[in-house]
């Protein structure tokens, strides 16, 4: 998923644009200003290109025009415009929520009559930008239904609609997420999709609909601060510290507080160990990358851990693919089990009984490497965290995600190096209501890790 991205196209007159992207201090934002080497165009119902003027400045294709104007024929106008949504791929960290999108526009000119707000609609066909008109989205191939003045016939999806009334020099925000997930769910698909084009219909139907000459002019590819952009505003997954964890919530399973040795005869199946499935977790398993074997040197002496077993000399029996919690009793390093190897690079996978959104753990003899968490729902991967770890760290490092999840997979880059965990730390935040009630409507679109 998210490979190359295909282009954003508005409706409101069509166009293609470059990308400019931009990251604000302040927040997790992300903004695509419409370049202006691009062209901007428009569809009319009437004549493409008329030899009037409209606030001292002739019609051309590369201006935006929304609204009705009878004047040489030119009756009901549309804009589109096309943002290349690169950005988005590029910038949206793996596992981020996208919190809103807004489309900024600018009103240059006002007409006599007065546009009573702009509505934002999802093409349902892939225009081309010389070949848009009223009848047509590309040469050859008409609207189907054909556009209706005044009317929402074959303008799609309706993503958004403002009732501003608009007037010269002002720039206005349109939400297009506020009142259904449709520019989200779209907006993920053409990520998803190479070379997609993500078409949007910009109209006033009202005016359209209204008043005689109630036409805007917007600034499209004009230079400076006031050509349109499309802002992306998310969270992202977040680095958490232990103390940060939701005190009411959280479990902690801290294996260097057990008694030193073995967990008990369950130890080599955490699936059916009392003290995970007592405790919200109903499955611990784990994979080596090689199978390098490893002699357990912890950091400190009374560190335990967490570890997998599967070198060819284990868990002192000699059987393979077990766990175990071990210690140092003494100062030398080493584990106080003879022969005890593990395999390097593990990946341990832990499935709860319930949705979480805070997850955490200690490492143990870990050689400094990146480590990943990456979060599933239900089987299904919801983003992934990389997390710098230190040489031989026995530190804690934790994630919240802007999502729920039931799994997670932990692994390392470093295949030839053993490591536990030495404690497993989960919670859920109760969100307030306000926030639940707003999650149910547009705020959906997860970046998913690319595969």
């Amino acid at each position: 998923m998210f490979k190359q991205m295909g282009r954003v196209i508005a409706v409101v007159c069509w166009l293609a644009i470059v990308g400019t992207l931009t990251n604000s201090t302040l927040g997790d934002t992300i903004t695509i200003t419409l370049d202006s080497g691009e062209i901007g165009s428009y569809m009319s119902e009437g004549t493409r290109v008329p030899t009037d003027t409209f606030g001292g400045i002739q019609y051309n294709r590369s201006e935006f025009f929304a609204g009705y104007n009878d004047s040489s024929d030119l009756l009901s106008l549309r804009p589109v415009l096309g943002f290349n949504i690169d950005a988005f791929r590029t910038g949206l960290p793996s596992g981020a929520r996208i919190d809103n999108v807004i489309l900024t526009l600018h009103a240059n000119t006002v007409n006599n009559g007065t546009v009573q707000g702009l509505e934002v609609w999802a093409s349902p066909e892939d225009v081309v930008e010389s070949e848009v008109d009223w009848d047509v989205y590309s040469s050859g191939n008409a609207w189907s239904p054909a556009l209706v003045r005044g009317a929402s016939t074959g303008l799609g999806a309706q993503l958004s609609s403002t009732t501003d009334s608009y007037a010269a020099n002002t720039s206005h925000d349109i939400s297009l997420s506020d009142t259904t997930g449709n520019f989200v769910s779209t907006l993920e698909t053409a990520i998803d999709n190479p070379g997609q084009i993500y078409t949007l219909i910009v109209s006033s139907l009202t005016t359209e609909a209204g008043e005689i000459n109630a036409l805007l002019r917007l600034a499209s590819d004009d230079a400076g601060s006031n050509r349109p952009t499309l802002t992306v505003d998310y969270t992202p997954i977040r680095q958490l510290a232990a103390a940060e964890f939701e005190p009411t919530t959280q479990t902690v399973l801290d294996f260097e507080s057990l008694a030193a040795g073995y967990l008990d005869t369950n130890a080599d199946n955490p699936t059916t160990n009392t003290y995970f499935t007592s405790n919200g977790v109903t499955s611990v398993s784990a994979t080596a990358a090689t199978n390098q074997s490893d002699e357990q040197n912890q950091n400190t002496p009374n560190d335990k851990g967490l570890f997998y077993v599967g070198g060819t000399v284990a868990y002192v029996d000699g059987t393979e693919g077990r766990f175990a919690i071990l210690d140092d009793d003494d100062a030398d390093g080493l584990s106080e089990l003879s022969q005890y190897r593990m395999d390097g690079g593990p990946t341990y996978t832990i499935d709860f009984e319930s949705v979480q959104d805070q997850f955490g753990v200690t490492f143990i003899d870990q050689a400094g490497q990146t480590m990943t968490f990456t979060f599933y729902l239900d089987g299904v991967e919801q983003g992934a965290f990389d997390l710098a770890v230190g040489n031989i760290a026995n530190d804690f490092y934790g994630a919240r995600t802007p999502f729920e999840f039931n799994r997670v997979s932990i692994s390392g880059a470093n295949d030839t190096d053993g490591w536990g965990l030495g404690e497993i730390r989960f919670a859920l935040i109760p969100e307030p209501a306000t926030f639940a009630t707003f999650a149910l409507g547009a705020l959906t679109l997860l970046r998913r890790r690319t595969a």
